[in-house]
């Protein structure tokens, strides 16, 4: 099942020394996950973001990892 398409947006994350306090951050390409059936509603996830992040910030730049 695909989980989040490319370039949509899943978080709002702290941007510090900016024009702007957040941004908002996503995958770079379609993120597909196998889970037996009928344990979707137990899935939880998390990011981890690399902090501070500092502006500038630059398209495609890693700010963060999922779990």
């Amino acid at each position: 099942m695909r989980l989040y398409r490319k370039d949509q947006p899943v978080a709002a994350i702290r941007v510090w020394k900016g024009t702007e306090s957040h941004i908002e951050v996503g995958f770079r390409r379609d993120l597909f996950l196998t889970i037996p059936k009928g344990t979707f509603a137990q899935l939880k996830a998390t990011i981890e973001t690399y902090q501070p992040i500092l502006a500038p910030i630059s398209g495609g730049q890693q700010l963060a990892c999922s779990n």
